[in-house]
């Protein structure tokens, strides 16, 4: 029962100690015009305009790397080059010689002859007949001769003779065929005689 009676007198001491202490506030909190202060509005924040100075700043530079050498891919397929189908003439290494004679005479009918010498010592004459001129059986029938230097010095005469039996030329230089023997030499004759005679042995 004492344990009763002692808490309400602390909750009523604590009650009047709160009382108080809120009176005591509500005295602090008088407003300033009853005082006869005059309150001062707050200035006001004035924003001016400050130039933001940026600093430069460099480029970067840029570093330039060496090319990497890369393959030369070559085509399989290359086109040519245009050669045109005239090739000019090169240019000779041998001397040019003069002519020093050169006669050439024509005859309607169809003889000819021609001369020629040259200053390197080059000889050649010829005369001929044309047969059957203008027609499928025209035929030439002609002779002549000719000469030159070999290069080791060694003089060369050929003379010739050309018609329907061919070429025949004749040449010290020339190969020779070997003399026919004597015994097959008569048997020809003989044969040449008969057959002039008409005596024929064919059965």
């Amino acid at each position: 029962m004492k344990c009763v009676v002692v808490l309400l007198l602390a909750a009523v001491a604590v009650r009047a100690d709160v009382r108080d202490a809120l009176r005591s506030s509500r005295q602090a909190l008088v407003l300033p015009q009853q005082l006869g202060l005059q309150l001062q509005r707050p200035q006001q924040l004035q924003l001016v305009a400050q130039p933001l100075l940026l600093r430069q700043q460099q480029a970067p530079q840029l570093q330039l790397q060496e090319p990497l050498l890369q393959p030369d891919l070559q085509p399989a397929f290359q086109q040519q080059a245009f050669q045109p189908a005239f090739q000019p003439a090169q240019q000779r290494s041998e001397p040019f010689w003069r002519i020093l004679k050169h006669t050439q005479e024509t005859d309607p009918a169809g003889f000819y002859r021609f001369s020629i010498e040259t200053e390197n010592g080059i000889r050649q004459e010829e005369e001929g007949t044309v047969s059957n001129v203008g027609s499928n059986s025209e035929s030439t029938a002609k002779q002549g001769s000719y000469s030159y230097t070999a290069p080791d010095g060694t003089p060369i005469s050929v003379r010739y003779v050309a018609d329907e039996n061919g070429f025949r030329p004749v040449g010290e230089h020339l190969p020779t065929p070997p003399p026919i023997p004597e015994a097959i030499l008569r048997s020809l004759e003989q044969n040449a005689r008969e057959e002039a005679q008409g005596i024929n042995y064919e059965k």
